[in-house]
């Protein structure tokens, strides 16, 4: 079982603006970072015992940013995602 989980989103870069600013306010809950900046990818690592903390806060969140969680074709198929639950997010 990984230490992190790393989580990749697609959203406009005005709103990647507004999450990172908001995630360096909780900081040690995860870091974000620009996977591709012209196809609006993030990513986010988020230590596996805050992962759900994380998602507290992503679904508040949804109230003033869009935004969806992908996951990159090229890394690893689904069914060898690293999880750090026995549920995967998808």
């Amino acid at each position: 079982m990984p230490d992190s989980l790393v989580r990749y989103f697609h959203m406009d870069s005005k709103d990647l603006v507004y999450l990172k600013f908001i995630l360096e306010a909780y900081e040690g809950l995860a870091t974000l970072s620009t996977e591709d900046a012209k196809k609006g990818i993030t990513r986010i690592s988020v230590p596996c015992e805050l992962n759900s903390e994380l998602d507290k806060l992503l679904h508040a969140l949804l109230a003033d940013i869009t935004f969806n969680e992908i996951f990159p074709p090229l890394l690893l198929p689904l069914e060898n995602q690293p999880c750090c639950e026995e549920s995967c997010h998808a």
